[in-house]
């Protein structure tokens, strides 16, 4: 972090300190998420205690770090105090990490879901991706395949990048039997950072084998994540999943969306499932056009309920 900055008190005395990607937590609008939001040091989400209308930023991937670009200002950001811990990437090189994995979707099963749906990407992002994925598992295959130390010694990332991707699909794997043992679906979030070769820099640093998933059938279905679907990525996730036969839900990222930008892309989300013989539409989030509370539930966008039972006939 030395090279980053250098953090000092009022008295000019260094002062501990995490960082992370978390606006200010002293001013966050919305106060019953504050506890939640001072434990991972490395964390998210939307533009807490910032005058940025809701997602103002976005990151930008430079040399293996991030930065924040708000209104084409290049910034990092810093998480003020101690945090109790940094939020890291799962290693799924770790046989505790994917069985850890396998008791989520227990959990979820044993709650009565039809199936699970897996999201690759979550709201943890790091500017040191490139630190992790050098645990135990890994620098021991890595160097019974390739005879090299990855802790020590100069080391080719495309062979790392593709190792950590198989430890990826093992674990998808492992969910996937446990999900199919109990009778039920199991799925897995497609998204265009999928789309890169191990030679290039990974999300994650993991190489995302997508197709493997596909042909040698872990999936009972393949989500179309975010705007995804709209990319040339897509159309061969739509072409590999026609010639497997394998269903196809859609969930775009409209959570955030008004009413009148539901009305103008609503019809053409509907219009590209009908198209392409998707199974389902997603609402996503759920939480954002609709409340649940004591009464029951409330639909909250009554513009995007009357689009939906409009097209539903």
């Amino acid at each position: 972090m030395s090279a980053l900055a250098e953090i000092i008190d009022a008295s000019g005395k260094s002062a501990a300190f995490t960082y992370g990607l978390l606006p200010v937590i002293a001013d966050m609008k919305d106060q019953s998420r504050k506890e939640d939001w001072k434990k991972p040091g490395i964390a998210f989400d939307a533009a807490f205690g910032t005058d940025i209308p809701g997602r103002g930023w976005q990151f930008m991937t430079s040399g293996g770090r991030h930065r924040i670009d708000i209104k084409k200002r290049g910034l990092l950001g810093f998480a003020r105090g101690k945090n109790n811990y940094l939020s890291g990437i799962q290693e799924y090189s770790y046989p505790e990490v994917r069985s850890y994995c396998v008791e989520l979707v227990k959990e979820a099963l044993d709650s009565g879901c039809d199936g699970v749906d897996i999201r690759m990407n979550s709201h943890t992002e790091s500017f040191d991706w490139e630190n992790y994925g050098f645990g135990g598992p890994i620098a021991a295959e890595y160097k019974k395949r390739y005879g090299k130390d990855i802790t020590k010694d100069k080391f080719d990332r495309a062979l790392w990048r593709k190792l950590r991707g198989e430890y990826v699909t093992q674990a998808l794997k492992e969910m996937s039997d446990y999900t199919r043992s109990r009778g039920k679906e199991f799925s897995v979030q497609f998204f265009e950072f999928f789309d890169v070769k191990p030679e290039e820099l990974c999300k994650m640093e993991f190489y995302w084998d997508w197709r493997k998933w596909i042909n040698e059938g872990l999936l009972d279905c393949a989500t179309i994540a975010g705007f995804t679907w709209k990319s040339s990525f897509y159309g061969e996730v739509r072409s590999l999943c026609k010639a497997k036969q394998l269903p196809m839900t859609m969930t775009p990222s409209m959570f955030s969306a008004d009413d009148a930008r539901w009305q103008e892309d609503g019809p053409i989300y509907f219009d590209a499932c009908e198209r392409d013989g998707f199974k389902a539409f997603n609402i996503y989030e759920s939480a954002a056009v609709s409340l649940l509370d004591s009464d029951g539930l409330k639909f909250t966008r009554p513009p995007l309920w009357r689009i939906i039972n409009k097209r539903r006939g």
